[in-house]
Formats: C-alpha cells, structure tokens, sequence
C-alpha cells in the first residue's frame, strides 16, 4: 500500500484474523489478540506507559470580615490541578495517519489547571428566616484538556478558557412548616485562542475548528432552580405530612467545543414533586420526577467527517446522542431501626 509504513500491511493483514493461526508473508501468529491496543502499540516499539508525577502546592487564601451579626463579606483565590492521561492507542494510531512522529505527540495530553478569584457576601436576617448567599467568580483554565471526534476520541490541550460568573442562594424559612428556595446562577465561558482538533477541516477552508470566542462544551450560561418544602404535623398522631415541589431550568448549550450548530442543545426545564407522610420509625413517599415528562438531549455525538451548512458554517454529522430520564414515578419506604 503506497504511502503507509510497511508495519501497517501486517497489521491491516492479521486484523480480524485468530492471531494464533493466522500466518501473512511467512511471519508467526501475533502472540496476542489482534484488538489489544496496548499490544499491538508495543509491538511496533511505541511506549505504551507514561509517569505522570504530579507535585504542585496549590495555594488556597481567603479573607473574611463579618460586617455585622448576619452579614459576612469575603474574597478567595483558589488553584486546581487535573493531571495529565495516556490516550487510547487505536485512538492514537488512527488520529496519527500511523505516522510514529504524530503517534509518540498525540500519545499523551499534559496536565490543566484552574485558578479562580472569588469575592461574595453571605447574609442571615430576621432571626434565619432569610437566607442569602452571592458570589462572582473569575476562572481561568490553562491548558485545558478537550475532547476531539469520533471515531478516534482522544484528549488533547486546546486554548484557554476564561470564565466569569455569578450566583446568588436564597432560602426563605416562613414558619416551622414551610420553607422556599431559589438560587440563580449565570456564567459566560469562552476560549481565548483557536485550534484545529479536525484535521478535514482544514480542507473545506476552515484553519481552526475550535476557534477563539467558542464556549466549551456543556457550558450553559443560564441556570435556575426553585422550589418548596412542607412539614406539617397531623393534628397529634405523631406523623407529618411532607411535600415537596422543586422547578429546574439549564440554558442551552453545546455539545461540542467547536460549537458545531448541530450539535446545540436545547434549554431544558424539569419540575419534580414528593409527597408523604414521616413516623419517627418509618417514612413512605410518592414521587414523580420529570413531571411533565421533557424531553431533551443532554449530549450529542458526531462525526469527523465536517462540512459547510447552508449558512456558511462548519458543521458536523451527527451520528448519536443520549436523552434525559423519562417521567419516573415510584413508591419509597424508609424503615429507621
């Protein structure tokens, strides 16, 4: 075969055949399954393990000044560390075109971090009847560690990401029966360089894929939740009637670092209910999640195989995807001995 490296014929020759019986240009049997990876890897003098020694001090510093009985201010700086991972060597072999120069590159991605500045205030009024908490945060990925395509998924390090952000928690307490929540979050993440993670892109005109202003993948920048609790005595037979209604809300988002338009997910809303009654000695409940029953991706698979949308885009066939729970509805008994 013109072009691919002499060990690959074997290897194309062999794959599928029983690896102790098969015999190509006079050579032995494989003295493993053809489908082992690591291997085959091995056979073709390619490092199949990898130190990773990860030695770092991660700093964390916070200040905090309480400004009154119910208020506390603070401000915080954090740092995170992920260590980096070996690739799947199929994976590898087939991102590389086969080329040892481009396998031993691809084989590894580094370690990523993350540093974060926090500043946010926390607040308790009317004797803990309201309870507030808010916080805006900047986070900065270095290095970070992203996923390219099918059918060779492997990590490597793309560009940075640099996060702003805020959320607010609330919790009201209206009496010894019911209580309320909600809490708000927003986030606008994006990174701030390009890279190309498909390299058939660059042939319909397209340097970069994953380029700068780009979101990562399931970063939506809204999110909200709500919801009510009750616990209330049945007159004086010992047993309490609980309840609970809870509302949940996720902006869209996508599925994929380069934000291939097909591959965006829709908002989602859900709203889940329990209903029961409480002993000191048991607790039986009925609920129901996903009431409404909503149906939504929560992730999207796609090819490597890009192209240009009828809007001039870089899209991407999609191939594959998984779906949230259904409405669920079941019965709980807790027997506390």
């Amino acid at each position: 075969i013109k072009g691919i490296p002499p060990f690959l014929n074997y290897v194309r020759a062999i794959s599928g055949l029983d690896p102790f019986s098969a015999l190509f240009a006079g050579l032995p049997p494989l003295p493993m399954p053809t489908s082992d990876g690591i291997a085959l890897t091995q056979l073709f003098g390619f490092a199949v393990s990898e130190e990773f020694e990860l030695k770092e001090w991660l700093p964390r510093v916070s200040i905090e000044v309480d400004v009154s009985d119910g208020v506390l201010l603070y401000a915080s700086f954090s740092e995170g560390v992920r260590n980096g991972n070996l690739n799947a060597p199929s994976s590898v072999a087939i991102a590389s075109g086969f080329n040892p120069v481009r396998f031993a590159e691809l084989r590894t991605h580094d370690q990523d971090s993350a540093e974060t500045f926090e500043v946010g205030a926390k607040a308790v009024w009317n004797g803990g009847k309201f309870i507030a908490n808010a916080a805006v945060y900047k986070t900065t990925y270095k290095d970070p560690q992203v996923q390219t395509s099918v059918p060779f998924v492997l990590a490597v390090n793309g560009p940075d990401v640099d996060i702003v952000g805020l959320e607010l928690e609330t919790i009201w307490n209206f009496n010894s029966y019911v209580s309320a929540y909600a809490n708000l979050g927003y986030q606008d993440a994006e990174f701030d360089g390009s890279i190309l993670l498909i390299p058939a892109a660059a042939a319909l005109g397209f340097p970069f894929d994953l380029v700068e202003g780009n979101a990562p993948a399931n970063a939506p920048k809204w999110s909200l939740s709500a919801g009510v609790d009750l616990n209330v005595p049945v007159n004086d037979s010992g047993l309490n009637f609980i309840g609970y209604l809870g509302y949940q809300f996720v902006d869209s988002s996508f599925s994929t670092p380069q934000n291939f338009p097909s591959t965006e997910l829709d908002d989602q809303s859900y709203m889940h209910l329990r209903l029961g009654v409480e002993s000191k000695k048991w607790l039986l409940v009925a609920y129901a999640s996903n009431l409404t029953n909503e149906l939504a991706y929560q992730h999207i698979e796609y090819t490597a195989a890009p192209f240009v949308n009828a809007q001039g885009k870089l899209d991407n066939a999609v191939i594959g995807g998984s779906v949230n729970r259904p409405r669920t509805i079941g019965l709980e008994l807790t027997l506390r001995l």
